[in-house]
C-alpha cells in the first residue's frame, strides 16, 4: 500500500524535474520575486560547458520567469560572426533556418538558443538583412535589427500582453499545486488511497481541464501562431500533469522574444536595479573582452585568402561594436535620465590595497601594470581622493594571477582563497 509520505515525496520529485529550466550560457534569466523582479545571468548556474540549469519559483505563489539573450551573431556588412570566431558571408546566410533551437546555414552551425522561437526570430532576421542590397541599405538593415533588439517598448508590451493573459491561469495553477501536495495526501493519509482514488482523480482531471483552457488562451494571446503548433506545446503538459503546475512559467519563458536583457529588464526593473544592470551592459559594450574580440578575427576555413578573410573579420567586429555602444547608450539615456558616463563611475578602493581595477568586470587588483585574469583588458588605475593611485600601488608591477593578487566585487559575498593573498567576490 502507498502511503501518503511516499506519495508526496514521488510527486515532488517529478515536480522538481518538471520544473528544471534549461537554458545557455549567456542567458539572463528575469524572475518575478515577492520584491519585484530581478535579472540573473546564467553564466553562474550549474550545467555544462553551454548549458545551464535553473530552478526558478518552485513554491506558491508561483512566479514567471523569461528567458532572454543578446544576440548571439555579430552583424556586419561583411557577414556575421559566430561565437566560435567565423565571419560568415551574407550569401550564405540567406539560407539559414531553425531546427529546435540550432540555427544553421550552409552546413554551419551558426547559434544554439534556448527556445525554438528565439531560434525562428534569429533565422528571419538574418534572412531579412541577407535580403537587403550590400552597402548603405544591409547597413540600415542591420541597423534596424539592432533597434528592434533593443526595444524596451517592445517589452513593456509584452508585459502588459502576459498581464492581461496570464492572471486566472496563475490561479489555477496555484491551486492544483495546493491539490497535488496538500489536498491529496492529506485524504490519502485519513481514507487511504483505494476509497478515494476515483474523487482525487476526478478533481485532478477537472483542474488540469481549468489550467488546459486558461493555458490556450494565454499562449496565443502571447505567441499567437496556429492552433495546430498551439497544441503541440499544450500536449506536453497534459501528459504530464506536474508540468501543467507549470504552465503559467512556460508561457512566461518566451515572453520578451528576442529583445536584448536590458530591454526587458528597463521593463520589469525598478529605476536603481535598472541603472545597475545598463551599467553592467554598458561596460561590456565599451570594452569587449579580448577573448571574444581575439576569436573575431579567426579565418574562416574556407577563405581564398586568409589575410584578407582577417581583416575583413576584424572589421567586422570593429563595426558591430560600435554600431551596439551607440544604440545601447541612446538607449540607457532615454531609458534611466542618465548620461553613460554618470553610469559607469570608476569604482571605489575595495580594500587599503587594491590599485587597479578592469574596466570591463570591476575585479579589483593589487598590482597595476598588468590585465584582467576573466576578460584579458589591461587594468586601469584606481586613483585616490588626490587625484594619484592609492599608498602601497607600486607602478608598473605585473598581478600575479597564480598566487592571487586579486580583490573583486562581483555578488557582495567575499571568499578567501587557501593561500590568503587573494579575495574575490563573484
Amino acid at each position: 500500500m502507498i502511503g501518503a509520505t511516499e506519495l508526496i515525496a514521488a510527486a515532488a520529485a517529478l515536480y522538481v524535474v518538471e520544473s528544471a529550466l534549461l537554458v545557455r550560457r549567456g542567458d539572463v534569466l528575469l524572475e518575478a520575486r515577492r520584491r519585484g523582479w530581478k535579472a540573473r545571468r546564467c553564466d553562474a548556474l550549474p550545467g555544462g560547458d553551454d548549458w545551464a540549469v535553473a530552478l526558478p519559483g518552485l513554491l506558491p505563489p508561483l512566479r514567471p520567469a523569461a528567458v532572454c539573450r543578446p544576440l548571439p551573431l555579430a552583424l556586419a556588412p561583411q557577414g556575421a560572426i559566430t561565437a566560435g570566431g567565423r565571419l560568415v558571408p551574407w550569401e550564405r546566410l540567406a539560407g539559414a533556418h531553425a531546427d529546435g533551437g540550432r540555427v544553421s546555414a550552409d552546413g554551419l552551425v551558426l547559434a544554439r538558443l534556448s527556445s525554438d522561437r528565439a531560434a525562428g526570430e534569429l533565422v528571419a532576421a538574418l534572412r531579412r538583412v541577407a535580403a537587403a542590397a550590400p552597402g548603405a541599405a544591409r547597413e540600415a538593415a542591420i541597423g534596424a535589427e539592432l533597434d528592434a533588439h533593443l526595444d524596451a517598448s517592445a517589452a513593456r508590451a509584452a508585459l502588459a500582453r502576459w498581464r492581461e493573459a496570464g492572471p486566472f491561469l496563475g490561479v489555477v495553477t496555484n491551486a492544483l499545486f495546493g491539490y497535488v501536495f496538500l489536498a491529496v495526501p492529506v485524504v490519502v493519509a485519513r481514507r487511504g488511497l483505494v476509497a478515494t482514488w476515483p474523487v482525487l482523480l476526478a478533481g485532478l482531471l477537472a483542474l488540469l481541464a481549468a489550467a488546459g483552457v486558461e493555458w490556450w488562451f494565454a499562449d496565443r494571446a502571447l505567441r499567437g501562431g496556429s492552433a495546430g503548433s498551439r497544441l503541440g506545446r499544450l500536449i506536453p503538459h497534459v501528459l504530464a500533469p506536474l508540468g501543467m503546475i507549470r504552465a503559467r512559467q512556460a508561457v512566461a519563458r518566451d515572453l520578451f522574444g528576442s529583445l536584448h536583457p536590458l530591454a526587458a529588464a528597463c521593463a520589469v526593473l525598478p529605476p536603481a536595479a535598472r541603472a545597475g544592470e545598463a551599467a553592467r551592459w554598458l561596460r561590456e559594450a565599451r570594452h569587449p573582452a579580448v577573448r571574444a574580440a581575439a576569436s573575431s578575427v579567426e579565418v574562416h576555413a574556407h577563405a581564398a585568402d586568409p589575410d584578407a578573410a582577417e581583416l575583413d573579420a576584424a572589421a567586422a567586429g570593429a563595426w558591430y561594436h560600435a554600431a551596439l555602444s551607440a544604440r545601447l547608450e541612446a538607449m540607457v539615456a532615454r531609458e534611466t535620465g542618465a548620461s553613460p558616463d554618470e553610469l559607469l563611475v570608476p569604482p571605489a578602493p575595495d580594500s587599503d590595497e587594491s590599485c587597479a581595477y578592469c574596466p570591463r568586470c570591476l575585479a579589483q587588483y593589487t598590482a597595476a601594470g598588468s590585465v584582467c585574469s576573466d576578460c584579458g583588458l589591461e587594468l586601469v588605475a584606481i586613483r585616490g581622493s588626490a587625484g594619484g593611485a592609492p599608498a602601497g600601488c607600486a607602478d608598473g608591477a605585473r598581478t600575479a594571477h597564480a598566487d592571487g593578487a586579486r580583490t573583486g566585487r562581483r555578488r557582495g559575498e567575499r571568499t578567501a582563497h587557501s593561500n590568503g593573498a587573494r579575495t574575490r567576490t563573484r
